[in-house]
């Protein structure tokens, strides 16, 4: 077993990790459960120091190792899929949170001081979610669009 962890130390960084990492992986343990910790600490390790794996490599890694290895692989991909942890699912999420409360502020604020331009509407959409927050709270207290105007040239530096 130091051997599997002399070798992926030998090519994490040499860039062919992804390509020799079947050959690695045939030498776990054949005792199921030490095989599957000794797995899941490999595909971390290669996922944190290289970087994040995608489900389509995992998926071809899957093809080029014993058939049980590559089951396990997908299962563990699949669950890390659920905590979020490959590629690309995070980025979504913050993308779509960052949207939503873009176009609730931007329905507050036309309630609140009527409609706004094009360029306001933009300046906005570009403001982070934690700017976002804290111009929900404040449009609570303004009374026309200048209050508006104020707090986007206050804020001016926040924008995303």
């Amino acid at each position: 077993m130091p051997r599997i962890g002399l070798l992926i130390l030998k090519h994490v960084y040499t860039g062919d990790l992804l390509a020799r990492l079947p050959e690695i992986l045939r030498l776990l343990p054949t005792r199921e459960q030490a095989a599957l910790e000794y797995l899941t600490t490999v595909l971390r390790y290669v996922a944190e120091t290289n970087r994040e794996l995608t489900l389509a490599e995992i998926e071809a890694l899957k093809e080029k190792v014993p058939r049980k290895t590559g089951e396990i692989m997908i299962t563990m991909a699949q669950g890390w899929i659920n905590e979020g942890l490959l590629q690309g699912r995070q980025e979504g999420r913050q993308e779509g949170r960052q949207e939503a409360a873009a176009t609730l502020t931007l329905r507050q604020l036309q309630r609140r001081v009527g409609l706004l331009d094009a360029r306001a509407q933009a300046r906005i959409r570009r403001l982070g979610y934690d700017q976002l927050t804290e111009l929900s709270e404040a449009l609570l207290d303004f009374t026309s669009a200048r209050d508006l105007t104020a707090w986007l040239r206050a804020h001016k530096g926040q924008a995303a």
